[in-house]
């Protein structure tokens, strides 16, 4: 196909290399001399980053801008809720990337020449996408005459659309280029000491092998160790960055599920049943299915195996045959065997592309004409592969216009219709999206039997009535409790659990478990604590909901969080108390075992522990444990020792010191530094920002 149609076609793939470094979209120079819209009036200010604030113009034009790509990539004039969230937030971080990095890029005086750009596309070492984009699929070589020629054809090109998305892909690349220059600087700077290399090794050569006994902190009840208000807010103070946290709501919330009534099943039944011989006998039975079944006519030919379940049946009948209506997973179907014919599995083919040169009457015609006078010289006995190597505008080409084998529904339907109706040898014109085809079938797979089936179907929904009546019950619940008090009362008389939501932060576009649900994320921020929500209609239910926790960003109340805190307070009270009781026994009683006696507790071993070790295998996750077995000495009572989970007396009976080379342990600790420089960097950039996302306000 054409240049661009393979961009298109590859989209899929690059978006996952782009969007990673999508900087900026469209123009090369707006990344390091795009103006800042500093606006007076506050009410469309979408940010505020690097104590600039961004108005909700500028952030639209990225929205567009980027949009216009995805619609000339996909074909399509509109894009559904789903992409148009995708591309907001794509846009959003192209737009905190411009104010951070850019701002950075500007300060250690970055810039990327046209030099650079050209050698990217146009080099003897071009760009990976752009040795992407003009790569034979099919014999995987790179056609730089292809890209010199695809640029040069953008000289004339009339359809603006073209080109901005021609210049999205430049942009990406130069962006990349930007990225890689910044990183690389800090990578340059980054190096290893002589000391830090002896102390990795000297944590890492001894690996100890030990005993040790465990008494748990759940030994000693919650109820022993209380904890007054007072004590939870002075933690918090003193532990104040632990707890500091993002704005969030937490719902709960009952559903009422709009579903059809016994009416609305017996409605569609009865409608089945009343048409069911003007289905069964009509001659133009595609018209009928598309005017009146929930999905359209498929004119696709099946086998046997590819029949679903219920109709198989028919597979074996005679053309006029047909079953039902009956039931199956919420639907009524009826179905009647319209053709049989003996297709071909596969087929295999070579065709020539004659693609317009624009959208206009004139290149189309132009095209046509040419793609006749091709059919022309081939029925002539002109050479197939040679008119293909000279004329095709798809990669095909250098292969003589051949395709290989291929199964029905594999090409665009045009294509494979042409093609498994066709004859062996007989070269026809099919037109299809990309333009004029050529297509001649070289051979044809095992001739076996398929059918085409009309099936109509008829899901069964709740119709007006059944949803104003689930409704009706739905609003009345919310008016009978309309106070946080009444809500809860009400759901524990009635022994109803309501469904939970917590954590909601203000840009998160659904509640998890409820599709469509923004409006009841935005109103959890604009309710007060206890309120009820009204009525919403999200997906296939009506939701009434209260609003049961907030959180608001930085630090949180001490009534928030008294629970955490108080287990956190209550383990530390705790350790001591086991600690001071174990110090004593082990003064009295300098032996493992006997001590473990002592405390009903059992010994248990692990070896080959080095500093380096993530957990033990038997205790889990014990970092200080690790730590002090690898600097303990060889049979002496160590501990007690603090742990996660409970505190620890250990004794460990055997070393083993390995010589460890200098070279790999600072080869590797440079690899760490150098992973961790391609990421660390620009999270820090970003959070020291101080970024003030208010989208909220307008999606």
């Amino acid at each position: 196909m054409a240049v661009l149609e393979k961009i298109r076609s590859k989209m899929g793939l690059l978006a996952s290399l782009i969007i990673g470094f999508a900087l900026l979209a469209f123009v090369l120079s707006d990344f390091l001399t795009r103006g800042r819209s500093i606006l007076g009036n506050n009410q469309f200010q979408i940010a505020e980053i690097n104590g600039k604030k961004v108005q909700y113009q500028e952030f639209d034009q990225f929205v567009n801008q980027l949009s216009e790509v995805y619609k000339f990539n996909s074909g399509q004039a509109n894009l559904n809720e789903e992409m148009v969230n995708s591309i907001r937030e794509q846009s959003w971080q192209q737009l905190v990337d411009e104010y951070v990095l850019g701002d950075e890029y500007r300060a250690v005086g970055l810039s990327v020449s046209s030099k650079e750009v050209l050698d990217m596309v146009q080099g003897s070492e071009p760009h990976p996408y752009i040795r992407q984009l003009f790569t034979d699929p099919q014999t995987q070589v790179f056609n730089r005459a292809a890209v010199l020629q695809f640029i040069k054809s953008l000289e004339k090109e009339t359809d603006p659309a073209r080109k901005n998305y021609w210049l999205y892909i430049e942009g990406q690349i130069i962006h990349e280029r930007y990225m890689a220059k910044y990183l690389n600087l800090i990578k340059k700077g980054l190096y290893v000491t002589s000391r830090q290399v002896q102390k990795e090794i000297d944590d890492n050569s001894r690996k100890v092998s030990f005993n040790f006994m465990a008494v748990n902190y759940s030994t000693i009840a919650d109820t022993l160790i209380p904890v007054k208000l007072s004590e939870v807010k002075k933690y918090l103070k003193e532990h104040a960055k632990e707890f500091e946290q993002e704005a969030s709501r937490d719902i709960e919330y009952v559903s009422f599920e709009i579903t059809p009534s016994a009416e609305d099943f017996a409605e569609v039944k009865s409608w089945m049943e009343k048409n069911k011989e003007e289905f069964f006998t009509t001659e133009d039975v595609k018209q009928f299915v598309n005017m009146n079944s929930d999905v359209s006519f498929s004119e696709k030919y099946l086998k046997e195996e590819e029949l679903m379940d219920s109709i198989k049946p028919l597979y074996k009948g005679k053309v006029g045959d047909h079953m039902g209506p009956y039931f199956a997973n919420g639907t009524f179907y009826m179905a009647r065997l319209t053709d049989i014919k003996t297709l071909p599995d596969s087929v295999k083919a070579r065709h020539i592309l004659i693609r317009p040169e624009n959208n206009t009457k004139e290149a189309y015609d132009k095209a046509k004409a040419k793609a006749d006078s091709l059919l022309v010289l081939l029925k002539k006995g002109a050479d197939f592969a040679e008119l293909a190597r000279n004329n095709s505008a798809d990669g095909s080409a250098r292969e003589g216009g051949d395709l290989g084998w291929f199964r029905e529904g594999q090409m665009v339907k045009p294509f494979s219709d042409a093609c498994f109706s066709a004859k062996k040898g007989q070269p026809q014109i099919v037109e299809t999206q990309f333009g004029f085809h050529i297509v001649e079938v070289t051979d044809r797979g095992k001739e076996v039997k398929k059918v085409q089936v009309a099936v109509l179907q008829r899901k069964v929904e709740a119709s007006s009535a059944t949803q104003q009546a689930i409704y009706q019950k739905a609003s009345a619940f919310a008016g009978n409790n309309n106070t946080g008090e009444k809500f809860v009362a009400t759901l524990k008389k009635q022994g109803i659990t309501p469904m939970r939501a917590t954590y909601l932060t203000d840009n998160m576009r659904e509640v998890p478990g409820l599709p469509n649900s923004r409006e009841l994320v935005r109103w959890a921020f604009k309710a007060k604590l206890n309120d009820i929500s009204g009525v919403m209609e999200l997906g296939d239910r009506f939701v009434v909901a209260r609003l049961s926790q907030v959180r608001e960003k930085g630090l949180p109340d001490a009534e928030q969080v008294k629970d955490q805190i108080a287990f956190l307070i209550r383990k530390e009270k705790k350790a001591q108390q086991i600690m001071q009781r174990l110090q004593q026994e082990i003064n009295a009683t300098p032996s493992l075992e006997l001590l473990a006696q002592k405390e009903s507790a059992k010994v248990d071993t692990v070896y080959d522990i080095s500093f380096a070790s993530y957990a033990l295998p038997t205790a889990g996750f014990e970092p200080a444990v690790i730590a002090a077995a690898t600097v303990s000495p060889v049979q002496k009572l160590t501990g007690p020792v603090k742990g996660n989970n409970g505190v620890f007396v250990l004794q460990v009976f055997a070393e083993n010191t390995q010589e460890l080379s200098r070279e790999l342990v600072s080869t590797r600790l440079e690899n760490n530094y150098l992973n961790r420089a391609n990421y660390e960097p620009v999270n820090v950039l970003k959070k020291l920002a101080n970024i003030k996302d208010m989208r909220s306000k307008f999606y």
